[in-house]
């Protein structure tokens, strides 16, 4: 996840330092880079060094007018978390119930805000990371329906 990010931003950043007409960056994290999820290894970690690169990209780059945000969803109705879905349905149910909106995402909600911060309305977001996971991330206290 982070050495992919890392050697595409390497090459990308010349180019668009080069073209000199700034630019718009968004690497996919995950809510994991701010709560990691036990017993999946490296996941965690690579997703906050997404974030690390993030903010420091947004350092570096600012000056040549270019942006670099991460994306941080949580559960989102993938084909891959279906499938998971679909053989651990006990799952599913144990998070819903610690989900304040009560569903996952869908994809079209993580990628609306990438088309955001791709877009003109964002001109002056740098080096954010923000979550897409309806408000889970706050839920520690969330107590479980009954």
């Amino acid at each position: 996840h982070l050495t992919g990010a890392f050697l595409l931003c390497q090459t990308v950043g010349k180019q668009m330092v080069e073209q000199g007409d700034g630019g718009r960056v968004v690497l996919m994290s995950s809510v994991t880079a701010m709560s990691p999820v036990p017993e999946r290894g490296a996941y965690s970690p690579a997703k906050a060094g997404l974030v690390n690169l993030a903010k420091l990209l947004s350092i570096e780059w600012a000056r040549y007018n270019i942006n670099v945000n991460a994306v941080c969803p949580g559960i989102t109705t993938t084909p891959m978390v279906r499938l998971v879905n679909e053989r651990q349905p006990w799952l599913q149910a144990q998070r819903l119930k610690r989900m304040p909106m009560g569903r996952e995402a869908s994809p079209e909600e993580v990628a609306a805000l990438v088309v955001f911060l791709c877009g003109d309305g964002s001109t002056y977001i740098n080096g954010t990371a923000i979550p897409v996971d309806g408000s889970w991330l706050n839920s520690g206290f969330f107590p479980e329906p009954e």
